[in-house]
């Protein structure tokens, strides 16, 4: 017999689908840019809806079949959406996933369709694929993140986990019932349904957290970022700095202090530029930041001048090799708006803890190297062109 009044059941679950729609529609809109968010609330409405054709099983339907199908179809599309979201937020994007899922969805559709005169048969195959999709779900959101996000990421998985825990439970019961009349009645069913409604909740405030943690992290990001290069300025570096000889300190490995300042402009027409404009900058920005990804890190010292600090530089071989990739990278031609622009640059380098123990000692050491490059008559990079006029005139 069930354990409540089945109607009533349906509603709550209907005004709880449609609660946690409306929030997840709402942090998304909030957070549009945001990876995952689009499919979570779209999953969340799809759901919400599919659910909600749960309230007119109380009533004598012409073709309670068909009802039957498109819940099941609505609910298969929202797991799926729902992992798409998950993999999104975890930052696994991906292009063929969704044209994959469009080839799944009509799959999912004929084999529901075929077992409509099988009501155990059609309980077991639906909630064992939604079981699965969302066991996806949870593995995903259980990839190794940033520390400040693990702990919400986790608990999220946590939820999802349940969920898919309370279907499968409900298809192995399922499997296990003989008569489709004792199914319809069976106690199991407003247990799913509380179950769900409290997992999904529980979800709903973990992405709410989520999405929370991370656009205060962009704030902060965006504050350390200076608006013209993007990169951060110095006031990080010495954080960064410090962190990274204590993990040295630890462990024993080496970096790197590179300092890049730029020696010259020439502009690809051959005029010189008066000044270094913004645009020069924001490139050149771009640049580094392309360089160093997220292995490394670029930071803006301050008007021409630049730091890379290289984690990992084993030996001085390694060093030389990655000190030459960056000023080949950099002697490209930056591509302006309006122009194209060739920087020609000094680098000098520090390692840890070769050159020195504390940023201070780093720095200086590799301002001295960067001033020797600069005034050097044998530069690595080319001859600047005011040199060449200079020797030209002698």
């Amino acid at each position: 017999m069930p354990l409540f009044d089945r109607p009533t059941l349906y509603l709550l679950v209907v005004m709880l689908a449609a609660m946690s729609a409306v929030l997840l529609v709402t942090v998304w809109r909030i957070n549009p840019k945001m990876p995952g968010l689009a499919w979570w609330a779209g999953a969340a409405s799809l759901g919400g809806l599919g659910l909600g054709l749960l309230t007119l099983s109380r009533y004598e339907l012409p073709n309670p079949g068909l009802t039957t199908l498109l819940r099941g179809s609505l609910l298969f599309t929202a797991s799926l959406m729902l992992l798409e979201g998950a993999l999104c937020f975890m930052l696994r994007s991906s292009q063929q996933r969704w044209r994959i899922g469009l080839l799944v969805l009509p799959v999912f559709m004929a084999l529901s369709w075929l077992t409509l005169d099988e009501p155990i048969t059609l309980q077991v195959f639906q909630d064992s694929t939604y079981a699965l999709l969302l066991l996806g779900c949870a593995i995903a959101m259980l990839r190794p993140g940033r520390p400040d996000e693990r702990l919400v990421n986790t608990i999220s998985a946590f939820f999802m986990l349940g969920m898919a825990a309370v279907l499968a439970m409900r298809a192995g019961i399922s499997a296990q019932i003989k008569l489709p009349s004792t199914l319809a009645l069976h106690p199991i069913h407003d247990l799913v349904c509380l179950a769900l409604m409290l997992f999904l909740m529980g979800w709903t405030y973990c992405v709410h957290m989520g999405c929370y943690l991370r656009s205060q992290r962009a704030a902060r990001d965006l504050q350390r970022e200076e608006s013209i290069t993007t990169l951060p300025g110095p006031h990080y570096l010495e954080e960064v700095l410090r962190q990274e000889i204590a993990r040295s300190q630890r462990t024993g490995l080496r970096f790197s202090y590179l300092l890049i300042d730029i020696d010259e402009l020439r502009r690809a027409n051959g005029l010189r530029a008066s000044s270094m404009d913004t645009d020069v900058l924001r490139a050149f920005g771009m640049r580094l930041r392309q360089f160093a990804r997220d292995a490394d890190f670029a930071c803006h010292l301050g008007e021409d001048k630049f730091v890379i600090l290289l984690h990992h530089t084993p030996s001085q071989d390694h060093l030389r090799g990655a000190i030459s990739r960056l000023r080949q990278n950099l002697l490209t031609p930056l591509q302006l708006k309006q122009a194209s622009a060739q920087l020609e640059v000094n680098i000098g380098m520090a390692m840890w803890p070769v050159d020195g123990l504390d940023q201070s000692a780093l720095a200086s050491i590799a301002m001295q190297r960067m001033q020797a490059e600069k005034f050097s008559m044998f530069k690595p990079s080319l001859e600047s062109r005011s040199e060449r006029e200079s020797v030209a005139s002698v």
